[in-house]
């Protein structure tokens, strides 16, 4: 997939990231030169886009000096095939010393991170408990197969405006699970729960669950449930007062499924299928409460229509085919009117 020609141009790109200080206006001439982008940075990982040179398509290579990183997600991968998960295209021998993932490139998505910040007051309801349903169901899939994540967060989440569909990234923590509880902890504190932070022997499943119910909180609000918060001792206060507040814009039931999710004790920590059961009930009520308005008279054509396509984004496939029908058939009849 990469050719051996541009092998050198990429040890040396990442000998570049590798340095403390490196030379900016050096390495952007190497990536223009290459055609190689650089999506991300960080101390464990570069991560880079280039072409796959058998399909010609545009393709992310990861490389991390970290072989555990490498092993756990190169494993977790291979086994999680899944619509909502990303995609492992194969692997590539060692460059400069690092270990190289090669995974698709979505083109179409940003980070969920991004996204919120483009919503300072959180999403709409009805979105963010749309990408919370799809998130909650391939965190089904892969505690299903036995495999947990360990560092949820919105950061780690590929969204898609247009079609409203989610890709978890990065799985670099993730580990296959055993029976019993792990007495060691990985994630991004703002996102871990009480037992991973405390460092406390823990059930990675349920401590997965408490990472959704925080990124949920975001999606609703647009903010963190410890919004302010500045040093690692102050989070975990914050976290063990489990004072949550919500902004008045959030209904009640939405505000019920955060507060069960986070959940100091995991113990009392409500389960993924309790989740299934309470967000079927959710959209049950959403609907019913949508009915009596219609029947009241006071929605009119175009609302109801909107009011539909808010209760499940995925009809809006239906709905664009529709409209596309009725323009070619409008166009049809115009061009018939001409002939005649």
């Amino acid at each position: 997939m990469i050719q051996e020609s541009s092998l050198p141009n990429l040890q040396q790109i990442l000998y570049l990231l590798d340095q403390d200080d490196f030379d900016c206006e050096n390495l952007n001439q190497l990536l223009q030169q290459n055609n190689i982008h650089l999506l991300s940075i960080s101390p464990n990982s570069s991560v880079l886009v280039l072409n796959n040179e058998k399909t010609s398509k545009p393709m992310v290579l990861k490389a991390t000096l970290n072989y555990d990183s490498f092993i756990n997600e190169y494993n977790a991968l291979l086994s999680l095939q899944h619509q909502s998960v990303i995609r492992l295209l194969g692997t590539c021998s060692r460059i400069n010393g690092h270990y190289c993932l090669l995974l698709e490139y979505c083109d179409e998505s940003e980070s969920l991170q991004d996204y919120l910040m483009k919503h300072e007051n959180g999403l709409k309801e009805e979105e963010a408990m749309y990408i919370f349903e799809q998130l909650m169901e391939v965190l089904l899939f892969v505690h299903a197969s036995n495999y947990c994540h360990h560092d949820l967060k919105n950061s780690n989440i590929l969204f898609d405006e247009r079609t409203k569909s989610v890709k978890i990234i990065d799985f670099g923590f993730s580990i296959p699970v055993s029976e019993g509880l792990m007495d060691y902890s990985f994630g991004t504190p703002f996102f871990a729960s009480p037992e991973v932070l405390l460092h406390q022997p823990h059930d990675v499943k349920i401590a997965d669950i408490w990472s959704l119910g925080v990124i949920l909180y975001h999606m609703l609000t647009g903010n963190s449930p410890w919004d302010g918060v500045k040093s690692l001792s102050e989070l975990v206060d914050r976290i063990l007062n489990n004072n949550i507040s919500f902004p008045s814009h959030v209904s009640a039931e939405a505000c019920s499924l955060v507060s069960k999710i986070l959940q100091i004790d995991p113990n009392n920590r409500i389960s993924l299928t309790e989740i299934n059961q309470l967000l079927k009930l959710y959209k049950e009520d959403q609907i019913q409460n949508q009915n009596i308005k219609m029947e009241n008279g006071k929605l009119d054509a175009n609302v109801k229509h909107d009011m539909i396509l808010k209760m499940d984004p995925s009809f809006m496939k239906l709905d664009n085919s529709i409209k596309m029908e009725n323009s070619i058939k409008k166009e049809n009849a115009i061009m018939m009117e001409i002939i005649l």
